[in-house]
């Protein structure tokens, strides 16, 4: 039985611990990445605004090798 008392105090403390902790933490936060790229804006752009152009750098291309993608309208150029 006093194990049972011990662990549920513990389990209590841990729980008041957390919520203590989240009530004290910030209560907003920021998060920031940065990339430089070493090419001018209008060939960002223009590799950017064509879908047609995304299959050459999309991560999700690259992890699903199934995906099938079908175009309709003018290609888009700068």
């Amino acid at each position: 039985m006093k194990i049972l008392k011990y662990t549920l105090i513990a389990v209590v403390a841990v729980v008041a611990i957390f919520f203590l902790v989240a009530a004290l933490a910030p209560k907003t936060f920021k998060v920031e990445r940065k990339l430089t790229i070493n090419a001018s804006a209008d060939a960002v752009f223009g590799e950017l605004n064509s879908f047609q152009k995304w299959e050459a750098w999309s991560p999700w291309i690259k992890k699903d090798s199934t995906i099938k993608n079908t175009y309709e309208g003018p290609v888009q150029e700068i």
